[in-house]
């Protein structure tokens, strides 16, 4: 019951953090059958968040064992389907507590539920588009649990690919590709023959599905220029540079192509266009720019500021009834955690505690001073979040239409230079076209 209550609260905040949702492959889930589903891992906090969200069947979760510190804290988890596993920085007698661990993990997959693991263990501290090399754990529990059994469970595992468009950000894109099961019984031979051979076997098909599940650059030394090419190109996943009529699944697809492409060219072939765009995007940065199709243009002001002025009090009222609660979940959030990439997730969950007492404040103050009719403040409080995300749009508009008029106006004097940065930019999306983009 606590975890359907749970996953209906953060499956609001969710819905509400991320602005375009698309999920893949979700006719590949089997209803009746153990499961193993074998994400990756880019951050932290909020991946168990969006997968027991959207996760048709119900999720057990295994999680680091120290965050299990106090008595509450192992109460919730403990609702929230989580169980604790151990590394060696918890002491010698962590692989012995493992065992115990993965027992209990075969004991779900023998009553056909659902495991999620996190292939790569760790995350990031920056986000970055590709998969880190596996850890053994999902292949031990995944193949223990068949053997145990005797090869009778019919466990499957799913690789599902997390894909943001930057976890970071609020109001950001999130896909999820569910790739098709992979039959344990395939194994069964190998393993009865030599356990560690089955499980490098597994291993390499494991990492194979899951890149196909997510955007993977091979060579960390492209990511830089992977998006780059992003931006110029406006048809991926960059969270701030796209067009907006472009759907978010053709994006998706467009920048698979591109990662492809990327990944397959040979070594060296790429090297004069990622030093152009290398160039390019430091001269930007020096001039205090950011990319765009058009320098010299800022948008038309007038209708602009129109708009801005019309909708001015439903800004207000936006950052009256969401900026305090908001400001709080993430002040508490920075001093739980001091790594940035837990900080999306712990935001979001401290928000989904903070946004409702806040608006019951609000309520139950207007109520004393200014009693009025219910239906009133049901429509009151069924505009907060809405006003809210206007709030943040409208913020990010007008900063960026400021942006955008400096740097026109710092630029009035500088014609040449902007018609080199042009060309330099019809030049680099051309190339990029050839790419196969």
């Amino acid at each position: 019951m606590f975890y359907k209550f749970l996953k209906l609260t953060i499956g609001i905040a969710v819905r509400i953090f991320f602005r375009r949702i698309v999920l893949r492959g979700e006719e590949n889930i089997p209803s009746d059958q153990p499961l193993i589903y074998v994400s990756n891992h880019p951050s932290a906090f909020m991946d168990p968040l969006v997968l027991g969200v959207f996760s048709k069947r119900e999720l057990y979760f295994f999680a680091r064992a120290d965050i299990f510190s106090s008595g509450f804290v192992r109460w919730i988890t403990k609702k929230a389907h989580m169980s604790p596993i151990y590394r060696m920085v918890d002491g010698l007698d962590s692989l012995e507590k493992n065992d115990v661990v993965f027992s209990h993990g075969y004991e779900l997959l023998r009553r056909k539920k659902v495991l999620l693991l996190f292939g790569e263990g760790v995350t990031d501290e920056e986000f970055m588009r590709r998969v880190k090399p596996l850890k053994k754990g999902s292949m031990r529990i995944a193949l223990g649990a068949e053997a145990k059994f005797g090869f009778q469970l019919g466990v499957k595992i799913i690789c599902v690919g997390i894909n943001y468009s930057d976890p970071r950000k609020f109001r950001s894109d999130l896909i999820i590709n569910f790739s098709k099961p992979i039959d344990l019984g395939n194994y069964k031979n190998l393993f009865l023959e030599h356990n560690n051979k089955a499980m490098l076997e597994l291993n390499k098909d494991i990492s194979i599905k899951l890149k196909e599940q997510i955007i993977h650059i091979e060579n960390k030394e492209n990511l830089e220029f992977f998006e780059q090419m992003l931006i110029l190109s406006r048809k991926g996943i960059n969270n701030d540079h796209y067009d907006n009529k472009i759907s978010l699944e053709k994006r998706w697809l467009f920048t698979k192509g591109l990662e492809e492409k990327l990944n397959n060219s040979p070594n060296n072939s790429l090297d004069e266009i990622k030093e152009k765009a290398k160039i390019y995007f430091l001269k930007l940065k020096e001039s205090g720019m950011e990319d765009s199709q058009n320098f010299h243009k800022p948008g038309a002001a007038s209708p602009f500021l129109f708009y801005m002025v019309l909708t001015f009090p439903i800004f207000i009222f936006g950052l009256v009834t969401n900026f305090i609660p908001v400001w709080l979940a993430v002040f508490y959030s920075r001093k739980i955690s001091k790594r940035p990439v837990f900080w999306s997730g712990t935001d979001m969950a401290f928000s989904v505690i903070a946004l409702p007492v806040y608006y019951l404040a609000l309520i139950l103050s207007a109520n004393y001073f200014f009693p009025l009719y219910l239906p009133l403040y049901l429509l009151f409080i069924l505009l907060m979040v809405p006003c809210g995300i206007f709030a943040f749009d409208y913020f990010k508009k007008v900063k960026s239409f400021i942006a955008r008029k400096n740097q026109v106006s710092n630029l009035k004097n500088q014609k040449r230079e902007i018609e080199a940065l042009e060309s330099q930019r019809k030049n680099l999306t051309e190339e990029i076209e050839k790419l196969g983009a």
